[in-house]
């Protein structure tokens, strides 16, 4: 079965604020190089905010990546973990590609870090500023973590956050993956 894209999602009453709020943003005139480039491209909304949203957690040095560097987040600070993003691995024929997700996705759940895949580890590794390898399982866009900010949330994080609850406490499955702006 084919993963569910953001934007082929049902308009549940309850999100009606929030792609509300995404369509007067995208209406709203662009400030800079990133924002012009999602609004030029069909990728809006959720995809250039979780963009946007990397990018700043790399630049503050918020963002960790590749599998072992993760892990070793994962088990000595849990708690400063706000966000996991895995990219799709559906076409992925590496079982190893799927155990690995699989226990980040079980220690993500059981220490309540919000979670969200994305279509392509090649874009995840493009946003993360760092070149993609071969490897799906080790390679250092195989799996990323954000940091809470040291100050309140950015807009884009909350309208993020917003989306990922919307999702997980609905009946939609599987669960939808994030398109990354090219």
């Amino acid at each position: 079965m084919a993963p569910l894209i953001s934007e082929d999602l049902p308009c549940a009453p309850e999100s009606i604020d929030l792609y509300r709020s995404e369509l007067e943003l995208r209406k709203r005139p662009s400030l800079s190089k990133d924002s012009e480039k999602c609004e030029k491209t069909p990728v809006k909304g959720i995809g250039c905010d979780l963009a946007s949203i990397v990018r700043d957690a790399v630049e503050t040095g918020q963002a960790t990546h590749g599998v072992f560097q993760c892990a070793d987040l994962l088990t000595h600070n849990p708690d400063s973990v706000m966000l996991c993003i895995l990219p799709d691995a559906s076409d992925h024929c590496d079982v190893t590609v799927h155990i690995q997700q699989t226990l980040i996705q079980a220690f993500c759940w059981e220490n309540d870090i919000q979670m969200i895949k994305v279509d392509s580890a090649d874009k995840l590794a493009a946003v993360l500023g760092v070149k993609a390898a071969n490897d799906a399982v080790c390679g250092p866009s195989s799996c990323a973590l954000i940091q809470f900010p040291s100050g309140d949330l950015s807009p884009e994080m909350e309208r993020v956050s917003q989306y990922i609850d919307h999702v997980m406490f609905s009946d939609v499955y599987p669960r939808p993956v994030i398109r990354l702006p090219e």
